[in-house]
């Protein structure tokens, strides 16, 4: 796995009628975007945050692998298939306290269809194109970025925390991640996590660096984190 990104919004901490402002969303939306939203059941609020977490995680992605570029939210283009997100029987979601376990860890709908659904779907940026896997609770929206359209080979965990501050959201996603190597790689491992100066993580082992890549996001009381190989 050359990179990976990934991102979360936690729906409760934005405000909504700014997001609803044409001068807020049109920071965030391309033109052929802003009329994408007219073909979906999407409130306008939930379409944006969803497509920010989108170009959010595809922007991480290429950090990685280009340390120099500056985010222009409206320069990576989402491409939707036949079918756009509907918000119809949405409903609020439990998340379990122990990340390991949590019903997300595989962003997969199996676990509980009837009040999360996951989208599929394509960005492009700078020539590249990118696969995004977002699941939409009325919680929260959490997206995916892959080069591949498998995540089968990814690890991810979302978990709602107590405390929103920036320190307490960092603790978090790290603890988490610990965790969940420590499970994945259960023999004579001894992970920790550092960062690069461009900002996004580095795993060690014994501190020697390690080939996984792992990207994390927090906002609100929502941390989430996604590694591999």
């Amino acid at each position: 796995m050359i990179s990976i990104g990934n991102d979360i919004v936690d729906l409760s901490a934005i405000d909504i009628n700014r997001t609803q402002q044409k001068t807020f969303y049109t920071k965030i939306l391309s033109e052929t975007e802003q009329q994408l939203f007219r073909r979906t059941t999407l409130p306008i609020h939930v379409f944006v945050w969803l497509l920010w977490s989108a170009k959010e995680s595809v922007y991480k992605f290429a950090k990685r692998l280009n340390p120099e570029l500056v985010f222009s939210p409206t320069r990576v283009e989402c491409i939707f298939g036949a079918e756009l997100p509907k918000f119809e029987g949405f409903r609020n979601v439990d998340l379990e306290s122990d990340s390991s376990k949590s019903k997300f860890d595989k962003f997969s709908d199996a676990a509980n269809p009837a009040s999360e659904k996951l989208f599929n779907f394509r960005a492009t940026y700078k020539s590249q194109t990118y696969y995004l896997q977002s699941r939409i609770t009325t919680d929260f929206i959490a997206t995916l970025a892959l080069k591949t359209k498998k995540s089968d080979h990814v690890f991810k965990g979302i978990k709602r925390i107590e405390q929103s501050d920036s320190q307490s959201q960092s603790a978090a996603v790290r603890e988490c991640t610990l965790k969940r190597l420590n499970e994945v790689y259960p023999d004579g491992s001894n992970f920790s996590i550092g960062k690069s100066p461009v900002g996004y993580p580095i795993i060690f082992n014994e501190a020697k660096e390690t080939s996984i890549k792992a990207t994390f996001s927090h906002h609100g009381n929502y941390v989430a984190y996604s590694f591999g190989e």
